[in-house]
């Protein structure tokens, strides 16, 4: 069973076209691709949703924080490569309230693990979309994944960062730059939010 999992891993990286775009902070993330191809190579993507909030006020860099994978991924031949219920863990990078009313709260967050099939394996993703209202109306790729046209948007992509960010906010480390809005009461991402990960390195082989 491992050489079949290892080799689809192997021929899904081999299959996987196409690229996104990602916002540096203040330009946009355009993305129209609306379903993850099959694979898990790098440019794969799988979709989560966080198992806690993280925001303003509740959440401290360096807290570690869980998702659950809500979609199964797909080797090329059909073979579930992750099963939906696997987990992903990641990190607080950074996190800070509404600077005023022209800044909205920052949140910066880095994928670091996932479990899945009995094992681990450490990942290299960044998050190009997420929805903190999917809880509510249900995981869709095409309310995930899109156009980033307004900053002050709770869950809108503002940008990546691999090491620090000019101006407000300083991450202590790389991850995605993910606006909590500046609406008072809200600078959070609920528990049930959906995020979007694309893989920036294929999962590797193990011995």
């Amino acid at each position: 069973m491992r050489r079949l999992f290892l080799a689809c891993m192997t021929l899904s990286a081999c299959a996987t076209t196409g690229a996104t775009t990602v916002a540096q902070p203040g330009d946009v993330a355009v993305d129209e691709q609306a379903n993850p191809p099959p694979g898990f190579g790098a440019g794969s993507r799988m979709m989560v949703q966080l198992t806690q909030p993280l925001g303003a006020g509740i959440s401290y860099a360096g807290e570690r924080f869980s998702a659950t994978v809500a979609d199964p991924v797909l080797g090329t031949d059909g073979e579930v490569l992750v099963p939906a219920g696997a987990q992903v863990f990641g990190h607080v990078a950074d996190v800070r309230p509404a600077q005023g009313t022209d800044q909205p709260a920052m949140l910066v967050l880095a994928v670091d693990e996932l479990q899945a099939n009995g094992m681990s394996f450490p990942l290299k993703a960044r998050i190009i979309g997420s929805d903190p209202m999917a809880a509510q109306h249900g995981v869709d790729w095409k309310n995930v994944v899109g156009s980033t046209l307004d900053g002050n948007r709770p869950g809108a992509i503002v940008g990546q960062s691999r090491s620090t960010v000019a101006g407000p906010i300083s991450a202590r480390a790389g991850g995605t730059l993910i606006s909590l809005g500046n609406q008072e009461g809200m600078q959070h991402l609920p528990a049930g939010t959906a995020l979007a990960l694309e893989l920036e390195q294929s999962i590797p082989e193990l011995e």
